[in-house]
């Protein structure tokens, strides 16, 4: 939420009549999801139950945003890092 917010919210308001691009928000770094509950599970001091079944056929398996667009048109680039956006966000919702 505050990603968008701190990024964008001069432009939308700047540029309401005209139509919005297409950004991609993102870190520009590969995470999985495997790495991204074993994150949540050691800011959240507990196990978390998951499952991780097989490969999809034909489904994207890796990906890792670009946010060079979102840096050019919004001036926006990450000021956080996944573990420290993890642990705010987990802080968030335990309000």
């Amino acid at each position: 939420m505050r990603i968008l917010v701190t990024g964008g919210a001069g432009f939308i308001g700047s540029h309401a009549a005209a139509p919005l691009p297409i950004l991609n928000i993102g870190t520009g770094v590969e995470t999985s999801v495997t790495a991204l509950v074993t994150h949540l599970q050691a800011l959240a001091g507990r196990p978390l139950r998951f499952h991780h079944g097989p490969a999809k056929l034909g489904k994207q398996r890796r990906s890792a945003l670009d946010a060079t667009r979102a840096r050019q048109v919004l001036g926006w680039q990450p000021t956080v890092d996944m573990r420290t956006g993890l642990a705010q966000t987990l802080a968030w919702f335990a309000g």
